[in-house]
């Protein structure tokens, strides 16, 4: 019963996979796209960073039985906060990095193109 079986889904795979013909076209697409705005970067890290922090704050008054203050909630979201607005900072420190290197001034002499398409056959 396990031979057919498998014989049975090695020949599914063969007709599924199907035949990969040479057809010599050649399809490249590249798509460019705009980077989000920097403030939308730092909100996002400063809420996502406060999310995390109330998560970690919430967990400590689980795991010490609600025994601790619950105002440390709020002091570890607080710190998610400043952790996050650190994240996006460097965030947006290292785009900025990446955009004004030497590639970013190859790709900005070029004229702006979202998509290209190369055909050959």
């Amino acid at each position: 019963m396990r031979i057919i079986s498998l014989a049975l889904l090695l020949a599914l795979f063969g007709l599924v996979r199907g035949a990969q013909a040479e057809s010599g076209r050649q399809v490249i697409v590249a798509a460019q796209a705009e980077p989000e705005s920097y403030m939308w970067t730092m909100t996002k890290d400063t809420f996502f960073g406060g999310l995390a922090g109330a998560l970690v704050g919430g967990a400590v008054l689980l795991v010490t039985g609600f025994e601790a203050d619950p105002i440390l909630v709020a002091y570890c979201a607080g710190g998610g906060m400043i952790a996050g607005v650190g994240f996006g900072v460097w965030e947006i420190a290292d785009r900025r990095a990446q955009l004004s290197g030497p590639s970013a001034m190859r790709e900005r002499a070029t004229p702006a193109r979202l998509v290209s398409w190369t055909w050959r056959f």
